[in-house]
């Protein structure tokens, strides 16, 4: 992949410079060159952005030493796009380039700086259409479904929907898909989880997932329910439904039944920290469910007001995030002494990192403002969420300023505010990026 993507950037560099001379000599070519060309089209993104992060001295990444976060980043991203649909193939390929500056002010790397490039295949798809509503494909996608801003439930294989910083593209995984469209209200999906891709591992292995996706759409509601079954671990039933109520009102909804999970849980044993963390989900047979409802209201002055609950199912209750606290706390205190566990501290804060969930705790509320179209030209969502557990929050804010067609300057916030035993806090206090589009 390192290889073949400057390879393609050129050949888009090509095909962008060829354009006009194609043009030209339309007349000159056969009838299905002239299809394949008026079937291709294509979009070049540069993006550029600064971030300034500040790193939380927690428990559960003392000195920064567990997660190694930079205090400043820059980067500097193509990302063009490529599309090429004919009467029965449609091809899609984006290919990308980076190059990341970063500069650490706490931990072991404190006033080092690092740059790094990447070249790799962001997405790539070829879809095949049999008959008129049957259509299959093979790729590399970001699949997203699903009407709430929080988090999608009803989605078994991406935990981030893109919604919290949508100038981050979100990591994408193979697919194999058979789509089955017998009529304009009803849709069926078969989903086959191939390879991991580029998601990231999170110290787990990969497991193939398969789904089988039903969509519904009227005239004003829409809704979903995927059944998906993991290779040798647990399966899911969720779903997810959106009505519009009047020209103002839309109430929706998603949910999650799952039985088994391989999060890991806190349990109390024998060894010097008193707590480790296990597992011990994964073979569970019962069913753990999780449910979100949304309500978004638009106003005649033009702002959209988002109310969203969340239950998560699979969070740890009080008892388990007491003993989760207590083994952060004890294996913090052994690696900022350098006593004897200092070593055992490391490894179960790498572990507490990232525990496999969505959310650590179980309720959650999230209210959001958005405004479009400020003086033609700003996007606007200020978002605030609060862990109704624990009492922490998290306030964001995205911007996004449309200076003409090509040209788009947008910031992106978050401030955490949460004790240090508590979920929001415990990673970060605050998060800034300040970036530019220049769009081709």
């Amino acid at each position: 992949m390192k290889r073949l993507a400057p390879f393609l950037l050129l050949c888009l560099l090509n095909l962008v410079l060829c354009r006009p001379v194609w043009a030209a000599t339309v007349n000159d070519e056969p009838a299905w060159m002239d299809r394949l060309r008026q079937g291709f089209s294509y979009q070049l993104r540069v993006v550029g952005y600064g971030m300034w992060t500040g790193v939380a001295d927690s428990d559960r990444n003392p000195g920064n030493r567990i997660m190694h976060l930079p205090d400043q980043t820059a980067a500097l991203q193509l990302r063009p796009d490529l599309r090429l649909d004919t009467d029965r193939l449609s091809l899609l390929l984006q290919p990308r380039a980076e190059l990341h500056w970063e500069s650490w002010g706490r931990g072991p790397e404190a006033g080092q700086d690092e740059w790094r490039d990447e070249t790799f295949v962001h997405q790539w798809l070829a879809r095949w259409r049999c008959t008129d509503d049957l259509y299959v494909s093979y790729g590399r996608e970001n699949l997203q479904w699903g009407p709430a801003y929080l988090t999608s439930l009803s989605n078994p294989f991406f935990e981030d929907n893109g919604k919290s910083n949508p100038e981050i593209e979100v990591e994408t995984t193979d697919f194999a898909r058979a789509v089955w469209v017998p009529g304009p209200s009803w849709s069926f999906s078969l989903i086959a989880n191939t390879s991991r891709g580029r998601l990231e591992p999170a110290g787990r292995d990969f497991t193939p997932t398969y789904a089988l996706k039903a969509d519904y759409t009227g005239s004003a509601d829409y809704g979903g329910v995927i059944l998906t079954r993991r290779e040798n671990t647990f399966n899911e039933i969720s779903g997810f439904y959106g009505r519009t109520v009047s020209d103002a009102l839309l109430v929706y909804g998603e949910g999650a039944l799952q039985s088994g999970t391989s999060a890991r849980y806190p349990l109390k044993t024998d060894s010097p920290l008193g707590v480790s963390l296990s597992e011990k989900k994964r073979s569970d047979t019962t069913w753990i469910g999780s449910v979100l409802a949304g309500a978004s209201y638009t106003f005649e002055s033009g702002p959209t007001l988002t109310l969203e609950y969340l239950h998560y199912g699979p969070g740890y209750d009080g008892e388990e995030a007491g003993a989760f606290y207590d083994l952060q706390a004890r294996a913090a205190a052994a690696i900022r002494d350098m006593t004897t566990l200092a070593p055992l501290g490391y490894q179960a804060l790498g572990a507490a990192a990232d525990p496999g969930l969505r959310f650590l705790r179980r309720n959650y509320l999230m209210l959001q403002y958005v405004q479009t179209d400020i003086a033609d030209t700003i996007d606007l969502t200020l978002r605030c969420t609060r862990n109704l557990d624990d009492g922490s929050r998290r306030m964001s804010f995205i911007g996004e300023w449309f200076m003409g067609d090509h040209l788009k300057l947008f910031a992106v916030g978050a401030l955490d505010d949460g004790s240090r035993r508590s979920e929001f806090g415990d990673i970060i206090d605050y998060q800034t990026m300040l970036g530019v589009v220049l769009i081709f």
